[in-house]
């Protein structure tokens, strides 16, 4: 980039109207803290992507930084009345408490019983039984999809799955019926025993390794992703024996699809990342997300004190970035299920220089 180059490249961004290319020219402000190019440039944005929570919350900001108040008051406090990372964000700045917009689902019993003798239901309680996790998940797939014209079928699905056990399919059936505000059904909370066990062993608050196992596998204890990290909190076989090592623990692979050997695990490389980057949680979780020599790298290449909203909102990957913003607001909407103190960043956190 040299400033010869930026005329060209802002006319550029009018013709091409593309979403994707403005928020790269959006972000590269943010990291230079350049608020009048930010404010010049999300006009550009298409109506539908300047509705969109993140760049709302960054219009604020700006109006902020050039003394508009009034403006950037406005657009935070609507922002605060919702549920998100950019909502808590703006609850913050307003010294205001989080809104959740709870709204657990209404149980339909006389409706439930006959779900449950469904042949689909049976098939997958079936595929289930012989331990096929993934042909199950398949299956509920497809019964979902094809019931995208009946909601509160859908609905009726996830309360059931639930009620099963089946913590996967019963985010899946939420989220697909779009039920967003049934934190019960999308945030369910298993494995209590194991999660506070092993969180008072590492000294970290329970529901970050439970904010952690809901966005990696979603509860579900056989996840496997592409590159092959496995289990509740998606572990890397690599790590996974490396970390086993460092605590003199027995470990094969397969273990890590074992709740308690997979959280034991987790919960120790999450302890070792936080010592590794002086107890910050946002370091920490960008090193799970995409390794701690990355994390070294994009620290080093910003060395400029960024605030730490700018800097997760510069994460150079998306899927990083996404990942750590939904870690530290799921970790919220735990806190508030659970009845914990709820705060999306600490005091350290939000004053560092990063």
């Amino acid at each position: 980039k040299t400033e010869s180059n930026i005329p060209w490249l802002e006319d550029a961004l009018a013709r091409l109207g593309e979403d994707k290319l403005v928020e790269i020219r959006l972000r590269w402000a943010l990291a230079e803290q350049d608020w009048v190019a930010l404010e010049q440039t999300l006009p550009k944005l298409s109506e539908q992507q300047r509705g969109d929570s993140a760049w709302r919350y960054w219009q604020a900001v700006a109006q902020e930084r050039r003394g508009d108040n009034e403006s950037a008051t406005q657009i935070l406090q609507a922002l605060a009345g919702e549920r998100g990372y950019y909502s808590f964000l703006a609850a913050d700045k307003l010294g205001q408490a989080y809104a959740f917009n709870n709204q657990p689902l209404t149980p339909q019993d006389p409706v439930r019983v006959p779900l449950q003798r469904q042949p689909v239901v049976q098939r997958i309680e079936e595929l289930r039984f012989h331990k096929e996790e993934n042909l199950a998940h398949s299956e509920w797939f497809k019964v979902l999809q094809d019931l995208d014209d009946d909601p509160a079928q859908q609905q009726q699905l996830a309360q059931l799955a639930s009620q099963r056990g089946w913590h996967r399919l019963a985010i899946d059936a939420t989220n697909r019926a779009e039920a967003w505000d049934a934190l019960d059904l999308r945030f369910p909370t298993p494995y209590q025993k194991t999660f506070k066990h092993y969180a008072t062993v590492r000294q970290v608050p329970h529901t970050e390794l439970m904010a952690i196992a809901r966005r990696e596998s979603a509860f579900f204890p056989q996840a496997r992703s592409p590159v092959g990290a496995r289990g509740l909190m998606q572990i890397m076989p690599a790590t996974g024996k490396q970390v086993a090592s460092s605590l003199g623990q027995p470990h094969n692979d397969s273990d890590l699809y074992r709740v308690e050997h997979n959280v034991l695990l987790g919960s120790a490389y999450y302890r070792q990342l936080l010592d590794r980057f002086g107890g910050n949680r946002v370091f920490a979780l960008t090193a799970y997300n995409a390794g701690p020599h990355r994390v070294d790298r994009w620290r080093n290449k910003a060395g400029q004190g960024l605030p730490v909203d700018i800097w997760i909102e510069t994460i150079p990957y998306k899927e990083t970035r996404n990942y750590v913003q939904a870690v530290l607001s799921y970790n919220v909407v735990f806190q508030y299920l659970l009845g914990d103190a709820r705060r999306l960043l600490t005091p350290e956190e939000e004053q560092a220089q990063y």
